[in-house]
């Protein structure tokens, strides 16, 4: 029992609370609460390793126990998943807002919520392992800035996104950049193959991706309190700290990271373009291939019967030879018949000629094919 993950779920109906107690017991060690207050109380005393709230609560709702947690220095890092009935941007938005790291509608299935919860405990080990890192990463990121123009900046990264192959590669470029400004984000593309969510804190946060593929349809830039989404229709940047309290700041910012969405957005199209022509030559390759393979084979086969065919002929014309002139035929009609045959033997050899026209234009396709 001590080995388990402990859960403390908030519900102010006492079925949910059961329901949510009985899915995941064998996997945590669960205590449930029917109120935010009651749920403050234990947690001051007994720290979970996850949080499951309700939003729609009597007396502290679910975003307000969420704000107390995440301002509270010994438990700012609790994974916490909203789990509610409210399904709307604006209630999933207040939910980001608040420090949820995920969000899980109502009703919702069994293994959905295993998931989630595995998934949260997960990404909130690895968050502990990577924050050292990530607080080096940042420092340096901050005397990077202190070196380097606001426009310095930009001008590098259109320079250097020229030389990106792989969407990795840009994700990194885009965050390393922005990263320049003081600022983390999380960047999202939407490939044919679907989407491809990359995060400066190499945190995975559902309810992020989720939000980020709703924002990118309702306008270019969208700003909510100090988060701003920089979207296009294959893109968008999430800037999760925009300095909002400076006003001049927070334009030039603004300005900035627009001229670096038309970028991202310049350089998406050709790497597009040239990973689609990539997967289109190595399959046109794999086809080539098999059609080689596919020729050397029937390339066998009619050498096999072409020699079976000689030896058919030659012992028929032999055969024919003695026949006719076993008929006691007049010598022009024995010289008719021969001709007939011979004619006809001449005609089988055309044939296999034709054949093997047939076979070195197929070859001739394969290699202008490889080219």
């Amino acid at each position: 029992m001590q080995n388990k993950p402990l859960v403390f779920a908030v519900d102010d109906d006492p079925l949910n609370c059961e329901i949510m107690s009985e899915l995941l017991e064998d996997d945590f060690q669960v205590t449930t609460f029917l109120a935010g207050s009651e749920c403050l109380e234990s947690v001051e005393r007994n720290t979970p390793d996850l949080l499951l709230l309700d939003v729609g609560m009597p007396g502290l709702n679910g975003y307000e126990v969420c704000k107390l947690v995440r301002t509270t220095e010994s438990m700012r890092d609790i994974p916490i998943i909203f789990v509610s009935a409210l399904t709307t941007l604006e209630d999933r938005m207040e939910g980001y807002e608040a420090g949820g790291d995920d969000y899980l509608t109502k009703p919702f299935k069994e293994e959905e919520l295993l998931v989630k919860a595995q998934l949260a405990l997960r990404n909130s080990r690895n968050s502990k392992e990577l924050k050292g890192q990530v607080s080096i990463a940042s420092n340096t990121a901050l005397l990077a800035m202190t070196n380097t123009a606001e426009q310095g900046v930009i001008l590098e990264f259109l320079s250097d996104a020229f030389n990106c192959t792989q969407y990795s590669e840009l994700a990194e470029l885009i965050i390393k950049s922005i990263g320049q400004f003081g600022l983390s984000c999380g960047v999202q593309f939407f490939t044919a193959d679907g989407p491809m969510y990359f995060n400066s804190d190499h945190t995975d946060r559902p309810i992020e991706r989720e939000i980020m593929q709703m924002v990118k349809n309702i306008s270019r830039i969208h700003t909510f309190r100090n988060r701003t989404f920089f979207s296009g229709p294959d893109v968008c940047i999430l800037v999760k700290n925009i300095p909002v309290e400076n006003e001049e700041l927070c334009g030039r910012l603004r300005d900035h990271l627009a001229l670096l969405l038309k970028g991202v957005e310049s350089k998406l199209k050709p790497m597009r373009l040239e990973i689609e022509s990539k997967r289109r030559e190595n399959t046109i390759r794999k086809a080539c291939s098999k059609i080689q393979e596919n020729l050397v084979f029937i390339e066998m086969l009619i050498k096999e019967e072409r020699n079976n065919g000689l030896k058919v002929l030659t012992t028929m014309l032999d055969s024919l030879d003695e026949g006719i002139h076993s008929l006691g035929l007049e010598r022009d009609q024995e010289e008719h018949f021969t001709q007939l045959i011979h004619h006809s033997s001449d005609d089988l050899f055309t044939m296999h000629e034709n054949i093997d026209q047939i076979r070195n234009i197929f070859s001739e396709t394969i290699s202008v094919l490889k080219q």
